[in-house]
């Protein structure tokens, strides 16, 4: 369980105006748009989680294979993913837009769209 997030990631109220909580598998699809987002040494505590994006995204000329199997790595590591599934990968005017097909371990699905700016 955790706190309900906006489009723009910010915290929420419910419809009492107490902070608006997301269920299970909202909660981990919202895990899994923060994770492909994280950059490796950003992580206060763990600093080998994340995606090395200055290595791979930020470069001249990225390979699309590469962030495919990196983003569907890090999807992956988020508890109650049992699969993920990049399925387009678009970079276009400095940013990276990524969909992702997510099957949870109740096996219900969930399709987050990723932006990053490059």
């Amino acid at each position: 369980m955790s706190l309900l997030l906006t489009n723009d990631w910010d915290i929420t109220l419910d419809s009492a105006g107490n902070l608006a909580i997301a269920d299970k598998n909202y909660s981990i699809a919202q895990d899994v748009a923060s994770a492909v987002k994280l950059f490796t040494n950003d992580a206060y505590f763990d600093t080998q989680a994340g995606i090395p994006h200055f290595d791979i995204t930020l470069k001249r000329n990225p390979s699309p294979a590469v962030i495919r199997a990196r983003l569907k790595e890090a999807s992956e590591n988020v508890p109650g993913v049992k699969s993920a599934n990049v399925d387009l990968i678009e970079i276009s005017n400095n940013t990276l837009r990524a969909e992702i097909l997510i099957t949870l371990e109740d096996n219900t699905t969930a399709q987050i769209t990723s932006e990053l700016n490059i």
